[in-house]
């Protein structure tokens, strides 16, 4: 066997390795990380400006969070260059001092997020334990000295496991199994006696985070025995109230830790890329969670960083808020005593209200003005204080229709089988669903995470355009589907003569372009209006009609012409219902029962996409009609949806019933042999 030890003239080089199995969709695999990593270098970056910025957070609860986002930016720096070199350039090749020294930062950055939380769980148990005591205790020399004493324990616990690697040597296998440099990866590919280098790994493991854990849940046990002796049981949930955002950033610190133990242990069987991206999950999860976390709970935070970002559009948009906010309050004091149904609706309006009156604490009024140029969104009225939850599976959703859709351009693209006209409009629907998605998601994901709830007017008439052009195009897009299904069914001979690929990109131009033309005068319809002292919309993004009411001018010409393009819309579906009509006709007419069945199957995946598109589009235009002043919670929900659902289900839905599709997916994903 050829050995290669580390003292020779030329460096042993070794090999990263992205997700095995899924090279072939590396690049594609490489957007989410990317994101993930954008998010926890500017969410970690946001957390140390405005803690060095603003003098009301120079406290010693707010240094330990320093400390925590500046471990979270150098444990993300550490892995970027080489998780995103193999995902991007295919440049898997790394020396040995690099993958030591790579090795060395990861590991030791690791057991100081570790310690960090320690010490936070400290400063925890010294503010809820002894408050009289907690500034005389935790002191800023004190903190310096915690600070120190946790960087020199790491780098002492880590400079032993560099040295015991630098003198192992290694065989010819040399092709690791992430896509960094990992002690435990590295050693298991020395041909040498590597016993030394496990025992002094384990008691690394066991001098940090193996300490640190049981210190924390013994610091817990000790708040919640003092909490519990507090009188007041408002006294004791403030109390816990203080300690939630360290309790999530423990458990999304150490839970991913524990289950990578336990499929190291237990999972050998399981695939190579589960134990891959568990250490991913691991290393990318916390950076990412714990300046939300601490943004969206920690309520000093969260107003100095809305102060800091959205400033200028609170000084623009807040006489019309405040306008809001008065209406409101009017309303509120004037209906006392009202019918309980007025008393309910009023109650909707109460969190709101509160919500408002925030704003106006933070920034002075310039009640002169009387048009407004910014508009205020909502979340979902009554849920305010639970904006954080709901965004969990908001932001879920939005991940499994960015991953969904685009594995489905992916498998297209990728799969000759597949350059057939009943696929290229697949993957005109599948644009079509992540150009509505990334429509919205700015605005939705920045009310429910930071609850910023301010847009400007020509940012609202663009989201609008792209929300609107968006939906005309998936609704063209369906028509165009059932038009390939009426062709493969009523006239399967001349299939491939009619559809050419070349009628196919046409068809696809044309109706991109009538979807265009037909929204591109809503915005300019819009922007020629004037908003006066209402600027409260009714979602969390904008719609043609939700606006155009908030006018103080004529606003006739707005309402005919966006009526004129719901009609063009719905005359989609009469076309599709037709189509389908002229299908049934011609399956009926087959004689065997087996045939039938299986024209219809070839259907099944559409109908499916058709009714998710347009049901939530009857039901909520009928509740406007019939239900507009019941439910307005539940007119909320059916318009997101509506936005959500479709670009959710639909590649769902293709992979499932649609054999192809679903066949070439799992064997890009190594599930299925080729």
């Amino acid at each position: 066997m050829l050995v290669f030890n580390n003292t020779n003239a030329h460096p042993l080089t070794f090999l990263l390795t992205g997700i095995p199995g899924l090279r072939a969709a590396q690049a594609w695999i490489s957007i989410p990380f990317c994101l993930l990593y954008v998010i926890a270098l500017s969410g970690n970056s946001m957390i140390l400006f405005v803690v060095l910025r603003e003098q009301s957070l120079h406290e010693t609860m707010y240094y330990f969070l320093s400390m925590l986002s500046a471990t979270d930016l150098s444990l993300s720096l550490c892995t970027l260059s080489t998780t995103l070199g193999v995902f991007w350039f295919e440049a898997r090749e790394i020396n040995l001092n690099a993958c030591i020294a790579q090795m060395f930062f990861l590991h030791a950055f690791t057991f100081m997020e570790s310690g960090v939380l320690l010490a936070m769980a400290f400063d925890r148990f010294v503010a809820i334990c002894d408050p009289l005591r907690y500034t005389t205790i935790l002191t800023n020399a004190r903190i310096a000295q915690i600070g120190v004493s946790m960087l020199i324990r790491n780098v002492a616990v880590m400079l032993p496991v560099v040295f015991s690697v630098k003198r192992l040597s290694f065989c010819s296998s040399v092709v690791l199994s992430h896509s960094y440099c990992y002690h435990v990866d590295l050693i298991q590919l020395s041909c040498t006696d590597n016993r030394i280098n496990s025992i002094l790994g384990l008691f690394a493991l066991f001098s940090t985070t193996g300490f640190d854990c049981p210190c924390i849940l013994l610091s817990y046990v000790l708040i919640i025995r003092s909490v519990l002796n507090i009188a007041s049981s408002e006294g004791r949930q403030k109390a816990f109230n203080t300690c939630i955002s360290h309790i999530s950033a423990v458990a999304i610190f150490y839970i991913p830790l524990i289950s990578l133990s336990l499929v190291h242990r237990y999972g050998h069987s399981a695939p190579p890329f589960v134990h891959t991206i568990m250490a991913n999950v691991f290393l990318l999860i916390p950076p990412v969670l714990n300046p939300i976390i601490y943004s969206v709970k920690t309520k000093q935070i969260r107003k100095v960083i809305i102060k800091v970002l959205i400033q200028k559009q609170l000084q623009r948009g807040c006489a019309c808020a405040r306008d809001e906010y008065k209406n409101i309050n009017k309303d509120i004091d004037s209906q006392q005593g009202a019918e309980p149904e007025k008393l309910q609706n009023l109650n909707n309006l109460k969190p709101l209200h509160f919500a408002l009156g925030d704003l106006f604490m933070m920034i002075p009024l310039n009640t002169s003005e009387v048009e407004i140029s910014t508009f205020v969104l909502i979340g979902i009225p009554g849920l305010e204080h639970v904006h954080l939850w709901i965004s969990m599976p908001i932001c879920l959703i939005y991940l499994l229709a960015t991953l969904g859709n685009c594995t489905i351009l992916f498998v297209i693209k990728t799969e000759p089988s597949l350059q057939e006209p009943m696929y290229y409009f697949l993957s005109m629907l599948a644009l079509s669903d992540l150009g509505l998605s990334f429509s919205s998601l700015p605005t939705m994901l920045k009310i429910f995470l930071f609850n910023s709830m301010e847009i400007s007017a020509d940012a609202c008439f663009a989201q609008e355009f792209f929300i609107h052009g968006f939906t005309d195009m998936e609704s063209s897009v369906l028509l165009i589907m059932s038009f390939d299904r009426y062709i493969a069914i009523c006239n399967p001979l001349r299939y491939s003569s009619i559809l050419t690929s070349s009628r196919v990109l046409h068809i696809g131009l044309v109706f991109a372009i009538k979807s265009i033309l037909l929204v591109l005068p809503l915005p300019f319809t819009l922007k020629r209006l004037r908003y006066c002292n209402k600027c409260l919309l009714s979602h969390s993004y904008c719609l043609h009609q939700d606006v155009m009411k908030l006018s103080c001018s004529d606003n006739k010409v707005n309402f005919y012409y966006g009526l004129f393009v719901a009609l063009c819309m719905m005359s989609d579906s009469v076309f599709i219902a037709v189509s389908y009509v002229f299908i049934l006709k011609t399956v009926l007419g087959i004689a065997s029962r087996g045939q039938r069945l299986k024209a219809l199957n070839t259907c099944v995946s559409h109908i499916c996409a058709v009714l998710i598109f347009y049901v939530p589009i009857i039901t909520l235009a009928i509740m406007h009609r019939f239900a507009m002043h019941k439910s307005p919670l539940a007119m909320i929900l059916i318009a997101d949806a509506f936005l959500l659902v479709p670009p959710l289900m639909n590649p769902i839905v293709y992979c499932v019933k649609t054999r192809q599709i679903r066949g070439k997916v799992l064997e890009k994903l190594g599930l299925k042999s080729k």
